[in-house]
């Protein structure tokens, strides 16, 4: 997310643009507060995404990933917060070099609604060299869209996130190279501009916030787990549960 944008303006337009139209009033609050938890959910997929799926060069352990150079990797991952889960998935590469690539997809689906919201992105992290611990300047961009108006066919929005960070962790290494205990944490910020369109009525919001997140991975052979929790510093945001699976190859 991730934390993202998608629902942040559409779900809960800045002040001064409330939308005017009161017969979608009703349910343009309510799916605002759904869309509320799912942006923080895209700010998993932007936050605890991130932590499966950006990894740098040597030893992934600042976002807890265990490739080394030249290895990809597959995660899937489900989200899990008030009113929202959010399942998705990162593919990426760690190349010779200091840096990772890689590209995700989310999906938020509402409780008690057929309204979903769907992100996909990418993003890069690059390790700081010649470090005692595992430190990476990240970097990634997600584009969001209203997947399912959950029936209120009026209703369009979609959004465009920007975000940046730092992350940090470390690897421990079992007495072989097949088990690793990797722990980690991230801290960023994200902006994101969305427009909602209800009938003939469109809106355009942008804001900034930040995006903190956690947890750990078990390395066995090629293999990953692990939990996460993310969090942003929008009011009234949920924080963000999720475990996640991987391989590497």
């Amino acid at each position: 997310m991730r934390g993202l944008d998608e629902v942040a303006a559409r779900a809960h337009p800045p002040s001064g643009c409330e939308n005017p139209r009161s017969d979608h009033s009703g349910k343009v609050r309510s799916m605002s507060k759904r869309g509320l938890r799912l942006r923080l959910a895209h700010a998993a997929a932007a936050g605890v995404l991130s932590l499966a799926s950006v990894a740098p060069a040597s030893a992934q352990a600042c976002v807890g990933l265990a490739t080394r150079g030249g290895q990809g990797f597959l995660v899937g991952q489900a989200g899990f917060t008030d009113g929202a889960w959010i399942p998705g998935g990162v593919l990426g590469v760690d190349t010779e070099g200091p840096a990772t690539v890689f590209g995700r997809f989310a999906h938020a689906l509402f409780d008690n609604s057929d309204a979903a919201i769907s992100a996909a992105g990418g993003g890069l992290a690059i390790e700081i060299p010649d470090l005692a611990v595992s430190l990476c300047p990240t970097a990634n961009v997600m584009y969001q869209w209203l997947s399912n108006d959950g029936g209120l066919s009026s209703i369009d929005a979609d959004g465009v996130v920007f975000g940046g960070g730092l992350a940090l962790g470390h690897r421990f290494d079992s007495r072989t190279t097949e088990f690793a205990f990797i722990p980690n944490i991230a801290a960023g910020i994200e902006h994101n501009r969305s427009s909602l369109t209800v009938g003939d009525t469109s809106i355009t919001g942008s804001e900034t916030y930040g995006v903190f997140s956690g947890g750990f991975v078990l390395m066995l052979g090629s293999v990953f787990l692990g939990p996460s929790a993310a969090m942003t510093t929008l009011e009234g945001a949920d924080p963000i549960f999720s475990a996640h699976l991987g391989v590497m190859f």
